[in-house]
């Protein structure tokens, strides 16, 4: 269990079990630990490492893993443009990660939080059976999502760039290093975890540069993004991290960016163009 600062915004580390109270660096206060665990203040961790270190010593996984077929076509996400750049090594894996909330119940202001990862290189009916759990959170702030990710990406960039030892099942040793592959949100989770505006706030588009127009709805006004064919520039990687630069030197939003995601420090990850929901997802069942 972590514990956080609501008022600094800062991550106070683990408590020990003797531990009353702990100092935060940012607000320069003590704060009890049974106050901290009664506002929730906390997000529960979980070690990465041994989760995958125990899948890939399965005898069924194992077996999955060394008997992937590879194929010309597009089919899966191994055989995208972007997983080709990885720059995976022959017993290297990427994990497909996603954050989201849920509300508790309808009218709920209390939402639980997951951060839950998926081997790329698997077999679908390995992949989908053998979830990975990275986070849990307890809260209705989707402010703290920084908070919630620090240690995800802390652990990320020791297991992209050292790697762990592990067993195979003809008793072999292998290295294996753990890149990470697309992230997935939501609509609601998206602003947070890119820094982004709201999708209902100027240039809130997370795929265009694009301002929107306001337009009536029902008994109020709503933004939308029409489809430009003309002076419209898709979002990069590169564009993100500029805009970011910018906003914090102006201090106000840019091109929609508002702050510098904690993703912006994940080793190996860049923003993707667009997700799998929207791209194909969407036409599949319009059609």
């Amino acid at each position: 269990m972590f514990f956080y600062c609501k008022k600094a915004k800062c991550l106070l580390g683990k408590s020990e079990s003797s531990q009353t109270d702990i100092h935060c660096p940012g607000c320069d206060g003590e704060h009890s630990v049974k106050e901290l665990e009664k506002e929730g203040s906390h997000v529960f961790v979980f070690n990465i490492e041994e989760q995958v270190r125990r899948i890939l010593e399965d005898a069924d996984t194992h077996i999955g893993l060394t008997q992937r077929e590879r194929s010309v076509d597009m089919s899966d996400i191994e055989q995208s443009k972007g997983y080709g750049e990885r720059g995976l090594g022959q017993d290297d894996i990427s994990v497909s990660w996603n954050a989201d909330g849920v509300s508790l119940y309808e009218s709920s202001q209390c939402s639980i939080w997951s951060n839950q990862l998926q081997i790329n290189e698997l077999p679908l009916k390995h992949r989908v059976k053998r979830i990975v759990l990275a986070g849990l959170r307890f809260g209705g702030e989707n402010r703290e999502i920084d908070l919630f990710l620090k240690p995800f990406v802390h652990e990320m960039n020791k297991l992209s760039s050292n790697g762990f030892l592990w067993t195979a099942t003809d008793a072999t040793r292998k290295h294996t290093r753990v890149l990470p592959g697309q992230g997935l949100v939501d609509t609601v989770a998206r602003c947070g975890v890119m820094g982004i505006m709201q999708y209902n706030g100027t240039h809130g588009c997370a795929w265009w540069e694009q301002e929107g127009k306001v337009v009536p709805k029902g008994k109020g006004t709503t933004r939308v993004y029409p489809v430009q064919s003309v002076n419209c520039q898709l979002r990069t990687d590169a564009s993100m991290r500029h805009y970011v630069s910018e906003a914090e030197r102006q201090g106000q939003p840019v091109m929609g960016m508002t702050k510098t995601s904690v993703i912006f420090f994940l080793a190996f990850f860049k923003y993707q163009l667009g997700s799998y929901w929207i791209t194909c997802m969407r036409y599949v069942l319009v059609t």
